[in-house]
């Protein structure tokens, strides 16, 4: 019986072992992206563009980042779908001086005018 319950720790405790270094044997995402070596130029198909870390806020890649443009129409949709998931129904919003006068961008509003978002 002493002599089972020997084995059965020794297995155990090289199974322990053998998976405590396991962990060690392969990189994990954050140590592949700090060792990959950058072995060529990423190339975007747009006048300018930028990519952000969300966690850490560290720009992973720009191209003309600090040119003005007037915003994409994916970004138009993806705000007008935040204000209605964040505002009531019933709310009231007011166009403010900064939206009327932003260039590329065609609200058809005049400054101060109060719109619902019920639509």
């Amino acid at each position: 019986m002493e002599m089972m319950k020997r084995i059965y720790l020794y297995i155990a405790r090289s199974v322990f072992l053998f998976l405590f270094m396991w962990q060690f044997c392969f990189p994990t995402g954050q140590a592949l992206a700090e060792a990959t070596i950058e072995t060529e130029k990423l190339s975007v198909n747009s006048q300018s563009a930028i990519l952000i870390d969300s966690r850490s806020g560290d720009v992973l890649y720009e191209k003309n980042s600090d040119e003005e443009m007037a915003p994409a129409s994916i970004t138009k949709i993806v705000t007008g779908i935040i204000a209605l998931e964040v505002n009531r129904e019933n709310e009231q919003v007011t166009v403010s001086r900064n939206a009327r006068q932003t260039d590329g961008t065609r609200i058809f509003l005049a400054e101060g005018e109060q719109k619902s978002l019920k639509f």
